[in-house]
């Protein structure tokens, strides 16, 4: 028993000994590890981590240099695309007037009208009769464009003491390049038979009030800008139209105009517009002395007018 008892004690002091020797280990395990990571390693990491920031830094600059060169010609070649769409856009509105055989040699124009219930002497009819609207003013009319002054009665049920209109109303063949210019206003019982743009201007009890208004004040800047804005567009169209007679610059808008219209809907390929195209491509790329040989694969009505004044050496356009 005395044996035993002894045992226990030589045991515990052991295992207090031994206690004390893992708590120094593990102290001295610490302190090594913190004399590792922030003496030896940290340094070298503190060292690698500024150097690979400063490779970083330099490649992305080096990179972002080379990306805005490229940007910046990127920049230069949609400007000089953007021109060109531009010419395309204009020949392809030259090309639509020459397909629908029209000129521009006549002023464009365009009607105002209104329909009324009572005839000349104020009694009820039941066909409604048209009356043709005379203008205030012609602020312009040419091949091109027109914009004119208009007075007009508005709606009696909603508009109880303006009774009148004074509007502005345009036409340009160049509409279809700005949205601003094709808008439409909400006039009462006033009608045209073409796409036209309208505003309204003014509007007064009397008729003679807006007239007076006119005579006073006179055309409005915006109305000034229409005008600058349609005769710089009619410039350029212009520029587009003598580059269309270049059988080069036609034989790049046809192509360019072909790719178009098979990008834009499915069964392309069966439009007549694209028949059109593919027909006047085969005449301009055909030496005249072989003309007649393709003259059964032209079927479109304008390019066999091409075809046939190209037979009579007179260049179409």
């Amino acid at each position: 028993m005395i044996d035993m008892l002894k045992a226990y004690y030589d045991s515990k002091e052991r295992a207090v000994s031994l206690e004390t020797q893992k708590q120094a280990d593990k102290d001295k395990g610490n302190d090594e590890r913190h004399n590792l990571k922030y003496e030896v390693f940290q340094p070298r990491i503190d060292a690698l981590t500024n150097e690979m920031s400063a490779a970083l830094d330099k490649n992305e600059r080096e990179h972002g240099e080379v990306a805005d060169r490229i940007t910046a010609e990127i920049g230069q070649c949609v400007a000089s695309m953007r021109e060109v769409d531009q010419i395309f856009r204009h020949m392809l509105l030259y090309r639509q007037i020459l397909e629908g055989g029209e000129g521009l040699d006549a002023p464009v124009k365009f009607s105002m009208y209104s329909y009324s219930d009572r005839d000349e002497q104020g009694n009820w009819i039941q066909d409604k009769r048209k009356i043709m609207k005379v203008p205030v003013a012609v602020l312009c009319q040419d091949q091109y464009k027109m914009l004119a002054v208009y007075i007009t009665q508005n709606d009696p049920y909603r508009k109880r003491v303006n009774k009148w209109s004074l509007f502005v109303v345009g036409y340009s063949i160049f509409n279809q390049f700005n949205e601003s210019w094709k808008s439409h206003g909400s006039l009462h019982n006033v009608h045209s038979d073409t796409h036209v743009f309208e505003q309204v201007i003014r509007e007064a009890p009397t008729e003679g009030e807006l007239l007076e208004w006119w005579a006073k004040r006179g055309v409005p800047q915006e109305f000034k800008d229409w005008i600058h804005d349609h005769e710089q567009e009619q410039s350029d169209f212009l520029e587009a139209v003598e580059l269309y007679k270049n059988r080069e610059w036609r034989l790049a808008f046809l192509r360019q105009h072909k790719d178009d219209i098979l990008g834009s809907y499915s069964r392309a390929t069966e439009s007549g517009e694209y028949k059109s195209v593919v027909e006047e491509l085969l005449i301009l790329r055909t030496p005249k002395k072989e003309l007649p040989l393709i003259m059964g694969k032209i079927t479109q009505e304008y390019p066999r007018r091409v075809w046939e004044a190209s037979m009579k050496g007179i260049k179409v356009a």
